[in-house]
């Protein structure tokens, strides 16, 4: 995704290379996570149970913008508004500049928005200090070699826990290793790993102090089709570990294969919000935003026009018959 807001009076607390790294790891007030409980506890504010109503993420009429060279305002986000809820898996969908970026941004507490409020759990992010909010939500970058600070994979894992003196990290950060299939590169730098390692390596270092939610920004881009299929294993495998994910794609069999439910952007504006039937069958939508559905779908339409077949395993059993 390259949605870049070089922001214009929307404060950045960093840029964006530390923020790849606090998404897990640092010590800088970018980002993410908390302490992994055996890798299945919830980081979610503790009167969080008391009030099962208040969204996980909310926008409430958010306006963010930034300057071009030239010095002409753009805005990317104006009078934004969404909902997330606790336990959903959401994809954030549209072409490139439509805002997927900026609203992670946001979330984390990277990028201020000019005006609006963007809260966790009920609380603004601007009364939350950075170590509060890396409890609670982690984003993993796209580009993974921006999360590796260290000279090993294992000590990019543990840093975040050691420096946050999290109990037991020596223990957790093993059970990481095994978990996402690293214990044998253990002491490689990341930044020298083929692209599948470095993909679960940075997802290992997402989840290290075990957030609540979990932002992943382009998880699939620029992989081969076997090592897409290993991360998209990898990804349903973390159903268990994280309550709520949010990822901002381009790849709609990813989208079609792992989101419960999906947001379409276009222009800084929230066009589509629901299920992969309902985005996908839309002819009108996809015209307007220009996505286009997996090609499995076009597949299936050719052959039966009431066809809804999102899966090649969805492919097979709806003309098994055939």
């Amino acid at each position: 995704m390259t949605d870049t807001p070089a922001v214009d009076g929307e404060a950045s607390r960093g840029n964006t290379s530390d923020a790849a790294s606090s998404s897990a790891a640092p010590a800088e007030p970018e980002s993410e996570s908390d302490a992994p409980d055996a890798l299945a506890s919830s980081a979610a504010p503790e009167d969080a149970s008391n009030m099962p109503s208040v969204p996980a993420v909310e926008f409430n009429d958010v306006t963010l913008g930034y300057r071009s060279v030239k010095g002409d305002r753009h805005v990317v986000l104006d009078h934004f508004d969404l909902s997330i809820n606790e336990g959903e898996k959401i994809a954030l969908i549209g072409s490139n500049g439509a805002g997927k970026s900026t609203i992670m941004k946001l979330m984390v507490g990277l990028l201020k928005p000019a005006a609006g409020t963007v809260s966790l759990f009920g609380s603004p992010i601007g009364n939350k200090k950075a170590e509060e909010i890396s409890r609670q939500i982690s984003l993993v970058y796209q580009n993974p070699e921006e999360m590796f600070i260290k000279d090993s994979i294992e000590n990019d894992i543990s840093f975040a826990m050691r420096v946050r003196d999290v109990p037991q990290w020596e223990e957790k950060t093993a059970q990481l290793l095994e978990r996402f299939r690293l214990t044998d590169l253990r002491n490689r730098d990341g930044r020298l790993m083929s692209g599948g390692q470095m993909r679960r390596a940075s997802l290992a270092i997402g989840i290290a102090l075990n957030p609540s939610i979990l932002l992943l920004d382009e998880p699939t881009a620029n992989l081969d089709i076997a090592t897409r299929r290993e991360i998209m294993a990898v990804l349903d495998d973390m159903k268990d570990i994280i309550k709520t994910a949010v990822i901002a794609t381009h790849d709609m069999q990813l989208v079609c294969q792992w989101a419960e439910r999906i947001i379409v952007l276009c222009g800084g504006k929230v066009v589509a919000d629901g299920t992969r039937e309902e985005v996908f069958g839309d002819k009108r939508l996809a015209q307007l935003v220009g996505i286009r559905p997996p090609e499995i779908f076009t597949m299936a339409r050719a052959l039966d026009d009431d066809a809804r077949c999102f899966t090649v395993d969805e492919f097979v059993s709806g003309f098994k018959e055939a």
